[in-house]
Parts: C-alpha cells; sequence; structure tokens
C-alpha cells in the first residue's frame, strides 16, 4: 500500500514543474539582495553568482516567484525571466477543415469541446484561405 502512494507522489511531483530563473544585472552588493530574498522567500531559493556582475536567483517554489518578481519590481531592480509554463499559452493547427467553415462555428464547436481560444486565424497563403487553422489556448489543449 505504501509502494502505491510513493508512485502517486512521485507521479504529481514531476507533473509540477519548476518556476524559472530570475537573473539580476548590476549587482555590486549581493547583501542588500539577499536580505531581501530572506524575507520574502526565506531559505527557498538558491543563489548562484554570474559573470558581469549577475546572479541568478532559483526558487524552489512557484508561490515565490511572483512576490521575489513584484519585489524587484518595487524596488527597481534592473532583472529578467521567463514566462512561467503555467501561464503559457498553447498553439494548436486545425486541418482538413474546408476553407469556407465560418471562424465563429470552429469556435462554438471547440468550446463546446472544453476547448478555451484565445483567438483562430485562417491561414492565407498568395491572398488565398487554406484548410489550415490556427488557434492559441491558454490552458493546455486536448488532443
Amino acid at each position: 500500500m505504501d509502494a502505491g502512494m510513493e508512485e502517486e507522489q512521485t507521479s504529481t511531483q514531476q507533473t509540477t514543474s519548476q518556476p524559472p530563473p530570475i537573473f539580476v544585472a548590476g549587482v555590486q552588493n549581493i547583501q542588500p539582495l539577499k536580505e531581501l530574498l530572506v524575507t520574502i522567500a526565506r531559505e527557498e531559493f538558491e543563489l548562484k553568482v554570474l559573470q558581469d556582475n549577475q546572479v541568478k536567483i532559483q526558487h524552489k517554489s512557484t508561490d515565490k516567484y511572483t512576490t521575489i518578481t513584484k519585489a524587484l519590481a518595487e524596488k527597481r531592480t534592473e532583472f529578467h525571466s521567463y514566462q512561467p509554463k503555467a501561464d503559457q499559452s498553447f498553439r494548436t493547427v486545425l486541418r482538413g477543415l474546408h476553407y469556407s467553415t465560418d471562424i465563429q462555428d470552429i469556435k462554438s464547436e471547440t468550446e463546446s469541446l472544453g476547448h478555451s481560444n484565445e483567438y483562430l486565424h485562417q491561414a492565407k497563403q498568395d491572398k488565398y484561405t487554406t484548410p489550415i487553422i490556427f488557434r492559441r489556448c491558454q490552458t493546455e489543449c486536448k488532443q
């Protein structure tokens, strides 16, 4: 019984993605940055010093990612990061539909199947419509 619970926990841990790192530029003195991170994220982060006075912050919790980025923005600290995978949108291609099919019909049909649509766009080649439709959705697109 314990083995089954362990397998379930490991599969849950594998599906959760690690938050993206934050790169802080122009760090002359690391102490104020470290103190800020300790107050915000406690001990749930790692610092790595890179070249050209750059510091990489890798946090262990996705909850702390937004808190850290907001605090750095409030302090007007120069930093950059990547968009977390949970916030990324997905792009799919719908093929094999006749080019005269109404986009609103496609949109309502995909939404009735439980898909979210940010936009639908019919591909064109040399001013002619093609049977290819690009779709972007915020949540992971189902097959």
